[in-house]
């Protein structure tokens, strides 16, 4: 198994660990920046190669994974595209302008998924034992912009939406800088319905000193709390929450012996992805999410 991945920061290592813990066979391709490959090479980790450019690399790769900032990845995926792999995997936030998204749904693509895992980890199964009608999460500082598109495919499929779309009272509060440098963030309520039934769920990110390194899951009235390593109410434990790191051999493994994961297709996230361009369209610059 020959797994290609682009863009080793903090996301890229967690793939690194994963894949090498649960398939030390296989032959793992690195590239990166020249200043950030002369860091990995000092970090011994193991069955590697490391490249600065997707140039470098003359042979055939059954797996790519692309974990940059979005900026560049629709290039990227355009250069993967072009090796003929049997697989890709995109990190979201997957791009930063909407002619992109386009321009990807035109391509002739291989079987492509984006990595919203948070739905297949089975944490929030307990939430749904019985199908829910009404939903809302509030958290301070949890990244509503870039990490909305989680909980969408989260609530979406526990919920079973077939159809959803951005409600009326959806507010955007506060444009502010990340804690990742030249990108933005928000604050707001983000509300979105089905359009065949009452269903209904909203992500609610605020300034709340309460509400810090926790959420609230509020699920037809019973509330949850989320502290981002397991699910809680009235203080019993219900679930854990695990490292993705501890995820991503298993998916792998999956997509190469199936073809498929439960990660969202690149066509099912990209129509979550929409939603929240659909919110940051309304004010007069576009936030920069990544």
């Amino acid at each position: 198994m020959k797994i290609c991945l682009i863009g080793v920061g903090n996301i890229g290592m967690r793939y690194v660990q994963g894949i090498a813990g649960k398939h030390p066979d296989a032959e793992l391709f690195l590239v990166d920046s020249p200043a950030r490959i002369k860091e990995l090479e000092k970090l011994q980790c193991g069955n590697v190669k490391l490249f600065t450019s997707l140039d470098e690399i003359n042979i055939s790769i059954d797996l790519f994974v692309v974990a940059t900032s979005c900026e560049p990845r629709l290039s990227i995926y355009k250069q993967c595209l072009d090796f003929n792999p049997q697989y890709i995997i995109l990190e979201k936030y997957l791009f930063n302008r909407r002619e992109e998204y386009e321009d990807c749904l035109s391509l002739t693509r291989v079987p492509t998924f984006v990595n919203q895992w948070m739905y297949g980890s089975k944490t929030f199964d307990c939430l749904f034992e019985v199908e829910a009608t009404s939903v809302e999460l509030s958290g301070s500082g949890w990244g509503l912009a870039c990490n909305a598109v989680h909980w969408i495919d989260v609530f979406k499929r526990h919920m079973n939406i077939t159809h959803l779309q951005v409600g009326a009272d959806t507010t955007i509060t506060k444009v502010f800088p990340s804690k990742r440098a030249g990108f933005e963030e928000i604050f707001g309520e983000l509300v979105f319905v089905d359009r065949d039934s009452d269903k209904t769920f909203k992500l609610i990110d605020r300034q709340d000193a309460s509400l810090v390194n926790m959420q609230k899951i509020k699920v037809d009235g019973k509330v949850y709390i989320f502290d981002y390593s397991k699910i809680m109410k009235d203080e019993v434990v219900l679930s854990h929450f695990p490292y993705f790191s501890s995820l991503i051999g298993d998916i792998v493994g999956e997509i190469m012996d199936k073809g498929s994961c439960y990660l969202p297709l690149l066509e099912d996230s990209i129509s979550q992805h929409l939603l929240i361009e659909d919110i940051l369209e309304t004010q007069n610059q576009r936030p920069k999410v990544t």
